[in-house]
């Protein structure tokens, strides 16, 4: 029976050494963005996706499956979790929508971002060229998280156990047209 007990305990042994603890973390995979479960048919992340900036009320109310609140004169507000909510504002005297996902920065910390270029992309932006979505992506080391969507403008943020980079990008041009953060 000792003989048992000694080698069922070796094989527990063996496993963990071999697979590792669950609390690793495995530097060569992205961080998973975490998603809170949803009141509504979508999480944050994908609600903004999906929300057209020309839709109505009452379109934004089905796609996302129930009536947002009016918090201010044309300002929309999806509370889908407790730290996570869409807002859709509808300017007066201009034809103009921001939609924006709100949410904490610590739900999109994502290992493979990474700010050590930054000093490169400042200098890419200040010239005829300038940057796009992509080349931004490209200088960061991975997708941005979709923050806020006008007609004119989408702006996405980046975060890692660093920092965080929030830039702006033309709808018209797709440059980069502003970038703040702390990295």
């Amino acid at each position: 029976m000792k003989k048992i007990i000694e080698s069922l305990l070796c094989i527990c042994m063996m496993l963990s050494i071999t697979t590792g603890c669950a609390t690793k973390t495995d530097k060569t995979k992205k961080t998973i963005k975490i998603v809170e479960k949803s009141k509504g048919n979508y999480d944050v992340f994908e609600s903004i996706k999906k929300i057209n900036i020309n839709s109505s009320i009452e379109e934004i109310n089905k796609l996302i499956g129930f009536n947002g609140t009016e918090k201010a004169n044309k300002t929309y507000i999806w509370q889908l979790s407790p730290n996570t909510s869409i807002e859709v504002i509808y300017y007066e005297g201009i034809d103009n929508v921001s939609v924006k996902a709100n949410f904490k920065d610590d739900m999109i910390i994502n290992d493979k971002v990474d700010f050590s270029k930054v000093n490169e992309m400042k200098t890419k932006l200040n010239t005829e060229q300038g940057l796009t979505y992509k080349d931004v992506v490209n200088l960061l080391g991975d997708e941005g998280i979709l923050k806020e969507k006008t007609s004119t403008v989408n702006t996405y943020k980046w975060v890692n156990e660093k920092g965080n980079l929030t830039a702006s990008f033309s709808t018209v041009s797709g440059k980069c047209i502003s970038y703040n953060g702390m990295f």
